[in-house]
């Protein structure tokens, strides 16, 4: 048997084993890359998925293996390189550059509910530090459209007014 059949089998044995989630989660992405002197080397996508494979499911895995095979395997896990895809221009690309997407401003909205001034300022304030750290920070609009929609979260303002009068 090559790497690829006893991967597969291994995958075919585990798959009953684990839940739907699990199996696409950690296993779906993995592949058989070589078997030589006795170990079997499964190549996965990502640092985290070597960690989890290693931790969770090793025992289990070099179980099958020890079946499938007849003999006790070594297993060992490998985060598959990615290709670099080539860019359009030759010239190395500068780090320190601006970055091609820029940043969207945080929309200002009325107030929805009548709070308080102290509520709407505190709201004011957010927002506008959100839009002046916004161009340094252009890969996290996540992070701030976040910020900005906690702010607006009524809960979140009564806890605000609460903690600003100082109980």
């Amino acid at each position: 048997m090559n790497a690829k059949q006893i991967w597969q089998a291994t995958l075919e044995r585990i798959q009953p084993r684990v839940t739907p989630a699990v199996f696409t989660t950690w296993f779906q992405g993995a592949s058989a890359h070589s078997f030589q002197e006795g170990v079997l080397i499964v190549r996965v996508a990502t640092p985290f998925a070597q960690t989890q494979l290693e931790g969770r499911f090793r025992e289990s895995i070099r179980s099958i293996l020890s079946d499938i095979t007849g003999t006790a395997i070594d297993l060992r896990f490998e985060v598959a390189k990615e290709e670099p895809e080539p860019t359009a221009s030759s010239q190395p690309e500068n780090i320190f550059d601006t970055p091609k997407r820029s940043h969207r401003s945080v929309k200002e909205r009325p107030p929805t509910s009548p709070r308080g001034n102290r509520n709407m300022e505190a709201t004011e304030t957010v927002v506008t530090a959100a839009n002046s750290l916004a161009p340094m920070a252009p890969q996290a609009p996540s992070q701030i459209s976040f910020l900005v929609s906690l702010c607006r979260n009524p809960f979140f303002r009564l806890l605000m007014g609460y903690v600003w009068k100082g109980h």
